[in-house]
């Protein structure tokens, strides 16, 4: 059984297990924590505990590297346009102003954008349903990724060489067990987190992402289930995948997808969320066929948590060792993938299976046929292929051909997810 840790010895671990010296420089750091009420520490039952960002602060002073810290202008409730008109203002808190206190520092962390999203939704713990008019989230999206934008850059206009950090989000409904809307929030969730990670990457600042920090016993983390805060010890989660990223100070570089690179944006938001991974650390080899498996786990992240242990679908090569077992299970179990005697992980995944499983992940419908002239009115994937081209996930190519049973590369596999992600939110939210 699961032996419940406090918030001291979790942070005690915290302070006690991270790699010196602390975010690999020798200076003393002037620490700064901007955002909403996860920066100020607000917990699942109103009260106001200790922040991930006290938590680091406290981190740092343990090591002796830090020389200040402020969390004064972070506000419970605050969306986007609130910290934006904070720094075009310069507000003044407790006789500091935020442009100063900017000035001065060398970390700043910055959480912002969940709750552009949160305000507009109606969460009904009971029913176990939320509420959202998913025609606002387009218009929602654009103004999360104006408004982070001018963040940066009223925040590099004031000091240009603090180190900026951008804060993912984690997905808080745990206790809302209805696989339609976990897949649908855990899409949306994705999507503010990749937006987020492109506007940092555009700005030249790190984002860390938050979306795997609750993944092992997530409700234990969250009391309340009407309320997406967290406890202490969910806290200091947070401050520990936070601080781990800063040691580690990594960035998702890779030699072979330049920025100029089709599917470089797609493929940034999509490893540097954890949702793909790399084949090694410094390449993506986005030309090299994605295999089955590697599907199944990226569709998995992308869009549901593993609350529960899925049933053994009976794949003879799927043993519950296979690093992918759980995806495959849980996906196989969802309909996803078909029950049979093989699974085949590690065979290639083609562009008709992938027009296929796409649609199922995703409950995508079709409004018109297609014609793709490789594509008969026999052939057994055609309603899949017609639903992604009449929702604008595929285009075909210049020759109006799909190429049904050519392998989907690994670019291919992440602009195709990303643009099913989008088709899935601003059809379904």
């Amino acid at each position: 059984m699961f032996k419940k840790l406090t918030v001291c010895m979790i942070t005690m671990f915290l302070l006690l297990s991270v790699a010196s010296p602390s975010f690999a420089t020798n200076q003393k750091v002037n620490y700064v924590a901007l955002g909403d009420s996860l920066a100020e520490g607000l917990l699942y039952d109103k009260s106001f505990g200790k922040s991930y960002a006290e938590i680091i602060s406290e981190h740092l002073l343990q090591q002796k590297k830090l020389q200040s810290f402020s969390k004064e202008f972070a506000v419970s409730g605050y969306k986007s346009r609130n910290l934006l008109k904070d720094l075009q203002s310069n507000k003044v808190k407790n006789n500091a102003s935020l442009h100063d206190t900017v000035k001065q520092a060398s970390l700043i962390t910055i959480h912002i954008g969940a709750n552009d999203f949160l305000s507009e939704m109606k969460v009904n713990a009971e029913s176990q349903t939320i509420e959202f008019d998913h025609t606002k989230t387009s218009a929602i999206m654009t103004q999360v990724k104006t408004n982070v934008s001018e963040i940066l850059k009223e925040i590099r206009t004031l000091n240009s060489s603090a180190k900026i950090v951008v804060l993912g989000y984690y997905y808080p409904y745990v206790h809302i067990d209805v696989p339609t809307q976990e897949t649908i929030l855990r899409t949306a969730l994705s999507l503010l987190n990749g937006t987020l990670q492109q506007i940092a990457s555009e700005h030249g600042s790190m984002f860390v992402s938050l979306d795997q920090v609750f993944k092992e016993n997530p409700k234990q983390y969250f009391p309340n289930p009407k309320d997406p805060h967290p406890n202490n010890d969910g806290y200091a989660l947070i401050a520990k995948a936070i601080i781990a990223e800063l040691e580690q100070s990594s960035t998702v570089s890779y030699i072979d997808v330049p920025p100029s690179h089709w599917a470089y944006k797609e493929i940034q938001m999509l490893t540097s969320t954890e949702i793909l991974t790399e084949t090694d650390s410094q390449r993506f080899n986005p030309d090299t066929p994605i295999t089955r498996a590697d599907a199944a786990k990226a569709l998995l992240h992308a869009t549901t948590l593993k609350q529960a242990i899925p049933q053994n679908p009976g794949f003879k090569d799927v043993s519950p060792s296979h690093d992918a077992y759980d995806a495959i299970a849980k996906l196989t179990e969802l309909g996803v993938f078909n029950k049979g005697e093989y699974f085949h992980p590690d065979q290639s995944l083609t562009r008709a299976q992938m027009a296929k499983i796409l649609t199922l992940m995703f409950k995508l419908q079709s409004t018109q046929s297609q014609s793709f002239t490789d594509v008969p009115t026999t052939f057994w994937a055609k309603d899949y292929i017609d639903t992604l081209a009449s929702v604008k996930v595929t285009t075909g190519y210049a020759d109006k051909t799909y190429r049904p049973n050519n392998h989907t590369t690994r670019s291919q596999f992440a602009v195709f997810l990303v643009r099913a992600m989008e088709a899935k939110v601003n059809i379904d939210f």
